[in-house]
């Protein structure tokens, strides 16, 4: 009987991919959810946001998180297992900078990637309505969905001229948007740094499974 044994070789690699493929699908992809949301909540989901503040990180999870979920299934689906198993899952340039009246909540995560230079009052449109009653200008000026960011600057002088305090206006201080002045989160090097040190335990479990099949 003669064996091939580069037949052979090649279908041990290739059951021996196919099993890491399948624990990359399970392990990996849990292990990197369970390590982005730790980073998530504990980097920043800290902060002392207002409830009605949407954009606040307890907003934008659910969305980041799916979208992180899906790109990793579909990016460990696409592996070649004839090949050389590589794969790109996460676009980062999905959270690119928003545009000034920008709702996506994958959008708004960029600041929190990338920090909040500068200093914010965070105000709903019932304040700037309460504020500026007779001027529709401003209630055009709706931003994430019914927020409205404006500079520290910019609403310390609208305080001095309408006479806020007279008026009822809050103290900028009251409504200070808690990232003003955030420095970045490389949220994604973090998780990366976690995660890629089990992958010598996915590959010894891939192989297991194939000892035992």
């Amino acid at each position: 009987m003669v064996v091939n044994s580069a037949g052979l070789k090649r279908n041990i690699l290739i059951k021996y991919k196919t099993a890491l493929k399948n624990v990359f699908l399970t392990d990996f992809i849990e292990d990197y959810m369970k390590t982005f949301e730790y980073m998530y909540d504990n980097y920043l989901d800290r902060a002392d946001f207002k409830q009605y503040d949407k954009t606040a990180p307890v907003y934008l999870k659910k969305p980041v998180m799916d979208y992180i979920r899906n790109s990793l299934v579909e990016g460990v689906k696409s592996m070649d297992i004839n090949g050389s198993m590589k794969f790109s899952a996460i676009n980062e340039e999905v959270f690119e900078r928003p545009d000034l009246h920008e709702t996506d909540s994958l959008r708004l995560f960029y600041f929190y990637m990338h920090g909040t230079p500068g200093y914010y009052a965070s105000l709903t449109t019932d304040m700037y309505e309460k504020m500026f009653p007779s001027s529709e200008k401003w209630r055009r000026l709706g931003r994430f969905g019914n927020m409205h960011l404006v500079t520290k600057h910019t609403y310390e002088q609208w305080y001095h001229l309408f006479n806020g305090a007279g008026n009822g206006w809050p103290a900028y201080s009251e409504i200070e948007h808690p990232f003003s002045g955030a420095a970045p989160v490389r949220i994604f090097d973090m998780v990366w740094d976690v995660v890629s040190v089990k992958f010598n335990e996915y590959a010894e479990k891939a192989l297991n499974l194939i000892t035992k099949s």
